[in-house]
Formats: structure tokens, sequence, C-alpha cells
């Protein structure tokens, strides 16, 4: 039986943004989309055959840009939880793409920096995230871009800037 001619034109998952009280709602659509974009990572990652993880990918952009970070502020810079980087740097490690050091002054805690081989992994990344953006972006004009990229970055402001600093 052939479902209301309505509900066979709504787009994949439009549907659910159109339930009661959650019409008109930004939250949801914004975690959708941020779900989408990060299978879309991972899909390139597998695509591209980097062999590591959204989560491994995070890592190395974080400690190209701000390292080398103590373990606390690494997390706190990719949003992974300490017991998950913890596990994950143990992989990097071996990998050889970071390196655990222990912190001068401090026998507890330790420096994570980027090897060689895992600052090399950071210029392939750059040629996915491009990859990624353009699927993210495709019909949009330059204008339309930088208005979601300038909006984007408002409500990443907004909402960080509870946060403890990351350094």
């Amino acid at each position: 039986m052939n479902q209301p001619r309505e509900q066979n034109d709504r787009k994949p998952c439009e549907g659910v943004w159109k339930r009661s009280e959650m019409e008109g709602k930004l939250g949801p659509p914004l975690l959708f989309l941020g779900r989408l974009v990060g299978r879309r990572l991972e899909r390139a990652l597998v695509e591209e055959g980097l062999g590591f993880t959204p989560a491994q990918a995070r890592i190395l952009l974080a400690l190209h840009f701000h390292g080398p970070l103590n373990q606390q502020s690494l997390a706190l810079h990719t949003d992974v939880d300490p017991s998950t980087l913890v596990s994950t740097l143990d992989v990097m490690e071996r990998e050889g793409m970071a390196i655990r050091d222990k912190k001068p002054g401090d026998r507890r805690a330790h420096l994570v920096s980027l090897t060689e081989r895992g600052e090399s992994q950071v210029p392939r990344l750059f040629q996915l995230w491009d990859t990624v953006e353009e699927d993210l972006t495709r019909n949009m004009d330059e204008t339309e871009r930088k208005t979601l990229l300038g909006m984007v970055q408002q409500l990443i402001g907004r909402l960080h800037a509870g946060d403890p600093p990351c350094g």
C-alpha cells in the first residue's frame, strides 16, 4: 500500500523536525547536522585510507596547532573524554603518530606532541576537510557560505564562553 503523497514528497529525515513542539526549533537539526558531518568525515577517512578515527583526526589537528599539550588540555581542545583520550593516545603512540613525555617539574603530567609521522598526516587532513566542506556547501554561493560560517562561529563562541580554558 502506498504512503500518502505528503510523506513521499518529504526529504529524508525531514519529518523528524515537523512534529509538534519540535517544529521551528534550531537545536535538534543542528545536532542532526553535526552527526551527518561526523559520519561524512568518518566515511572520507575510510575512503582516503588514512586509517584513523575522527577523534584521532581532532587530536592530530589540536596538537598541530596548539601542541605540545598536557592530556587535560588536549581533552578540552578535542572534546574527547579523558578516559577515551588515554586509550586513543595509546593507539596513536603505537602507530608512531604521537608521543607522551613527562612534563618537566610534574612527574604525574604528560605533554603530548606529534611525531614527524603525525605531522605528515596533517596536510592530508586539510585536503579531507576540503572535500567534506565541498559536500556540505555544494549548493551555496560564497556569500551564503561565509554567512553560515559566521553564524556557526557565533554560536560556538557563545556556547563555548563558559567552558574552561583549553591552554
